[in-house]
């Protein structure tokens, strides 16, 4: 079948079956036995002509899979049991003459349904074959959104092969630190990694049947196994009683400082303020301190204040930002920090003149040296944690960008 450049035109694709070979005979065979079994059952359908879809076209370079927003949970796991029943026979038959589904695939995405947040309902509890794709030996980009972590990334370390990928984006997933860190040792060559840490997810620890783990797990695969990481986000949080680190989060925070220090290659790094609460308290009284755990070597310094203990309307907090921002710009000044654009978040309101602040911040270099952004939340939310860990962008014109009303960015230029 030629392959259609995108599979929304698959209706008018044609299938010369003069041409397959016996494998690919023997796969459309079995679809057609499921499809005469799914006529009464359009959900199961769905599901096996989405899967004879992936099956036939060679040339998909980009596959997003996304569940179908229905409300009707059995009509949601009979769309499952379709795709996930022709997929499997597939990469079970193809394995045989070494052939693979989907032979040339770069970009993986992976997109539950929002509206599905029973355990069962999602991707990742019920789609575990999906780690032959995210095993693929041409797949550079991993995309997850509102998973459970449980996508067979972690494996049995003793025999789990090295992953291909380059750049791991995990949207709102359950993977906590020490889970993830023992994934990460599956990705020698990565240079991208996302984690937005969804805390309404997490329960997947208790369940990963990964063992014991040490408390510098993450750290110690960053440093150890992904040497080559050059944009790094952490959107982790330490608040409430679902946390992404583990019993000891100061020595999980202190390896992974570390570890971010040693990625010689790093160019981009962003995080939450919140990530390093365990060891300090509030932002006016320590500011001074976070220069000294962030990556020396990172070009772009995304930091966001936001997600805070403190009343965000309230002066310590605005107070707070400023000694931070200013610390940053006098490390920069004094050569602690190397960055040539920091971009550091605050909450919408407070007394600050931040024109005046920018006159402060521009006796150490902003402006000149390097470039000064402070964005203001929720806003420029979506905007700050959006795409800017694809390769390439720009992202002080990304962000200039999403300035909808021209007054959410004060920007040194």
């Amino acid at each position: 079948m030629e392959t259609p450049t995108n599979l929304t035109n698959w209706h008018r694709s044609k299938l010369d079956e003069s041409k397959l070979s016996d494998t690919e005979r023997h796969i459309l065979l079995l679809y057609r036995q499921y499809a005469t079994l799914s006529r009464s059952n359009p959900p199961l359908a769905v599901g096996l002509l989405v899967g004879i879809l992936l099956c036939f076209g060679h040339r998909i370079y980009s596959l997003t899979i996304s569940q179908i927003r229905v409300f009707d949970h059995i009509s949601h796991a009979f769309q499952l049991i379709g795709l996930r029943s022709i997929l499997l026979v597939a990469i079970s038959t193809f394995s045989v003459g070494k052939q693979r589904v989907c032979p040339e695939l770069k970009s993986l995405s992976l997109l539950p349904s929002p509206i599905h947040t029973l355990p069962h309902c999602l991707l990742g509890s019920t789609f575990r074959f999906l780690e032959y794709f995210v095993a693929h030996p041409t797949l550079t980009t991993f995309v997850s959104s509102c998973d459970r972590g449980v996508w067979g990334l972690s494996g049995h370390l003793g025999d789990a092969p090295f992953l291909p990928t380059k750049q791991l984006i995990l949207r709102r997933t359950g993977l906590r630190s020490a889970t993830l860190g023992k994934a990460l040792r599956r990705f020698p060559k990565l240079t991208h990694l996302f984690v937005d840490f969804d805390p309404g997810l997490s329960w997947v620890r208790t369940l990963s049947g990964l063992g014991s783990v040490t408390d510098s797990e993450l750290g110690a695969a960053i440093t150890k196994c992904c040497p080559c990481i050059e944009h790094l986000t952490l959107k982790v949080c330490e608040q409430g009683d679902l946390k992404f680190f583990g019993e000891n989060p100061t020595l999980e925070i202190r390896s992974l400082i570390n570890s971010t220090l040693n990625l010689s290659g790093l160019k981009v790094f962003r995080s939450r303020i919140a990530m390093y609460y365990s060891l300090l308290e509030t932002l006016d009284e320590r500011a001074a301190m976070v220069r000294c755990w962030l990556p020396r070597q990172a070009e772009t310094l995304l930091l966001d204040t936001t997600d805070t203990k403190e009343d965000v309307m309230g002066v310590p907090y605005f107070e707070g930002v400023k000694s931070l921002v200013l610390s940053l710009c006098q490390a920069h000044h004094e050569d602690h920090l190397r960055f040539r654009t920091v971009v550091v978040t605050v909450g919408t309101g407070g007394n600050i003149d931040w024109n005046e602040v920018f006159k402060e911040a521009r006796e150490y270099g902003a402006g000149t040296d390097f470039r000064l952004m402070v964005v203001f939340f929720p806003a420029m939310l979506r905007a700050f944690w959006d795409d800017t860990w694809r390769q390439g962008i720009d992202i002080p014109a990304s962000l200039l960008a999403g300035n909808k009303y021209k007054n959410e960015v004060v920007d040194s230029g």
